[in-house]
């Protein structure tokens, strides 16, 4: 009994992920644990597991130095993408310096650590890249994309559903490659894990798959 799965799992997540791919998992895990119970908090800031007693929370992008335990689930892998209209307004860029002169979609000031960022061997490149339109949520600049405003390089999971059905074409940059470090991750605090966080990332792992599921079938490098 004391092995069983059971009782309140308080986790937290970013809001996109949680909505597209989080909450089916969840979905399919309450189904197979009837004494467990789960509280899903979305929010796109970070969230101190501690202060706030959560169990869980699921990561995107470059994972910062902490005493937290991480599971690594999958490679977060960011596509360079942009609608067919954009692309035979403009063309493909040959190279990341051509980027530089393109329209391209991303976040008022800085962006995060992990935006517009390439190369996995050596120091990573970032690029100081513009456009004509900026926005603080990803899911609206995979709108901005699909409307053709400009080139995106979003997480895999957010467009691959767009590029299998057409709406949005990978750009084969050369030196566009995602950095090694970029995951998405379980993170808990450092203490032993009780069965129903034992569970849940076993339940994850196993649904997610190597490679991950909303990988599949696309062109990645």
């Amino acid at each position: 009994m004391e092995d069983e799965p059971r009782g309140l799992l308080r986790i937290t997540a970013p809001i996109s992920f949680a909505n597209r791919h989080l909450l089916p998992m969840v979905s399919s895990f309450l189904e197979s644990y009837p004494q467990v119970r789960v509280e899903l908090q979305v929010d796109d800031a970070y969230v101190d597991l501690v202060r706030q007693r959560f169990d869980l929370a699921l990561r995107t992008g470059a994972l910062a130095d902490s005493q937290l335990i991480s599971t690594h689930l999958a490679r977060q892998a960011r596509v360079l993408c942009a609608a067919p209209a954009y692309v035979r307004r403009r063309g493909v860029p040959q190279s990341l310096d051509d980027l530089l002169t393109h329209d391209c979609l991303s976040t008022p000031g800085e962006a995060p650590a992990d935006w517009w960022v390439f190369g996995r061997r050596g120091a990573p490149r970032r690029l100081p890249v513009g456009g004509r339109f900026t926005c603080n949520s990803s899911e609206a600049l995979l709108q901005a994309a699909l409307h053709g405003l400009g080139i995106a390089h979003l997480a895999s999971w957010l467009v691959g559903d767009a590029i299998r059905a057409g709406d949005l074409q990978v750009l084969h940059v050369p030196g566009a490659e995602s950095p090694e470090h970029a995951s998405i991750q379980l993170v808990r605090t450092a203490v032993a894990a009780p069965p129903k966080v034992r569970a849940f990332v076993e339940h994850l792992r196993h649904t997610i798959g190597e490679p991950p599921y909303w990988d599949r079938g696309l062109p990645l490098d």
